[in-house]
């Protein structure tokens, strides 16, 4: 069986690769074209499966037409079209008629929809974990209290979380920032509401992302819900052993239910669970083993 997947990289999300190892093996895994290469599509050998992710984020705001047209052609060619849904909103942009025309068009395309939560209507499919060295997910000398990481963005909630974060919890923020208003807006709250905040406002490689996440007890993640169904940033924190607050809502409530170190943001009574055992109730939730059992149960998966 051969998987193809669209996109098949992404330079700065490694959940496509995490995706591959895992397939990879069981099954072949392939690049699926794009439309720049429509001929491409007749000249695919084994046209078994195809996986979709972010195409109603990236090809709604591109040329819409010819990505349709491309997608059906897929459509006769592929014996099974799988759509993975990450998002209720768009993230790179802000059309949301084309976005929800695309989630319209994705619904009536695909054999199957996935999301990585129970959402009706989908298929439910564990997120893949993200730790590579387990010497690091399993360090216990963590000297980094809270951390917020990741690209900032409005939508993942750092000015509310400063406007009412303690004066006397030390929170180390650390990710790119490129929209200078809001850069300036975290700024003016640190230091009007005179908070013991350790911003760097910058990129972070895979490695050094990795080892600060093994040297943090907790990490803050206080997305605003409504725009997402998962956040990939609370499985590569808790794939290195640490604490997660996360903001109330669906997606709190379906983590809290499963997992012990799951806090909401403000909450600094909840007991802390060591990394080891953090490391495994998500393994035991969203390892490959898991996740093979799945794919195979939607017959995405065969052993090769």
């Amino acid at each position: 069986m051969s998987v193809f997947l669209f996109p098949f990289e992404n330079p700065n999300n490694n959940y496509l690769e995490n995706i591959k190892s895992i397939v990879n093996s069981k099954s072949n895994i392939e690049k699926f074209p794009s439309y720049q290469k429509f001929w491409e599509l007749f000249s695919l050998k084994e046209k078994d499966v195809l996986v979709l992710n972010w195409i109603e984020d990236g090809a709604s705001q591109r040329r819409l037409l010819f990505w349709c047209i491309h997608l059906l052609a897929a459509r006769l060619l592929f014996k099974k079209i799988v759509w993975v849904r990450h998002n209720f909103k768009p993230h790179n942009h802000d059309n949301l008629k084309k976005y929800k025309f695309m989630c319209f068009f994705l619904d009536k395309l695909s054999n199957l929809k996935i999301a990585h939560r129970p959402i009706t209507g989908y298929g439910y499919l564990p997120h893949p974990t993200y730790v590579n060295d387990t010497t690091l997910a399993l360090n216990s000398a963590r000297d980094i209290d809270y951390l917020y990481f990741g690209i900032i963005k409005r939508y993942k909630g750092i000015t509310d979380l400063l406007l009412t974060w303690p004066s006397d919890k030390k929170l180390s923020i650390r990710g790119l920032c490129e929209d200078e208003s809001l850069n300036e807006e975290i700024l003016s709250i640190v230091k009007e509401r005179d908070l013991d905040v350790d911003y760097l406002n910058g990129f972070l490689t895979d490695t050094e992302l990795d080892t600060l996440l093994s040297k943090t007890k907790v990490v803050v993640l206080p997305h605003l819900d409504n725009r997402m169904i998962v956040s990939g940033s609370f499985y590569h924190a808790a794939s290195f052993g640490a604490n997660v607050m996360l903001r109330d809502g669906d997606f709190y409530n379906y983590l809290v239910a499963k997992f012990s170190f799951v806090s909401t943001v403000g909450d600094f009574s909840r007991k802390m669970i060591a990394p080891l055992e953090i490391v495994k109730m998500l393994e035991l939730e969203c390892g490959e083993k898991a996740i093979h059992l799945k794919l195979k149960s939607f017959d995405i998966l065969k052993e090769v």
